[in-house]
């Protein structure tokens, strides 16, 4: 079974370029996290699931060689990471991709998607995480009405427009269907 590490691993390596911001990682390891299997502990968080387990396995892997973080400010003043597979990295990641096939065939096609729909975009991979999170907890069809109630339950201020900006991810993943 694939662990924390690997399933972090081969979203970064299945990345073409390097993935910028934390939100990102932590959105497209969670859709990565549902198409493989690979419990990673997400709960509710202010930006959508956040998963301790995945920031410190970022954080490991970056202190251990495995991945380069870099940082830097954007036009509002925040600082922005991005990260990438050193080259010890990419060497992990051809073991894995040897080893767990099916699961990084899924994390790539996960990534893929992500990047095709709404090119990373950390705003749209929040909701889109935040919808299908709501989705999951409710184990039915769920109206936007729902939704947008639900959501308020974690803090989360959804509009019909960030719904639907999710939706077309979730359906683009495979997780949602249109009706």
């Amino acid at each position: 079974m694939m662990q924390a590490a690997e399933l972090v691993l081969s979203v970064l390596g299945s990345s073409a370029k390097p993935l910028d911001g934390r939100t990102a990682i932590q959105k497209i390891v969670y859709f990565a996290s549902i198409k493989t299997g690979v419990d990673v502990g997400y709960t509710p968080h202010f930006y959508g699931p956040y998963s301790s387990v995945v920031a410190q396995t970022v954080e490991n892997l970056e202190s251990t060689g495995y991945i380069t973080e870099k940082s830097r400010l954007t036009t509002h003043d925040r600082i922005m990471y991005s990260y990438s597979l050193s080259d010890d990295g990419a060497e992990m990641v051809d073991l894995i991709r040897k080893r767990e096939r099916n699961n990084y065939m899924k994390a790539k096609k996960v990534v893929d998607t992500c990047r095709k729909i709404v090119k990373n975009n950390i705003n749209v991979l929040a909701w889109a995480a935040k919808v299908y999170f709501l989705l999951s907890q409710k184990g039915s069809e769920i109206s936007y009405d729902e939704v947008v109630e639900k959501g308020k339950q974690f803090g989360w201020q959804l509009s019909s427009k960030e719904i639907d900006s999710g939706a077309k991810l979730l359906v683009g993943l495979g997780l949602a269907r249109k009706s």
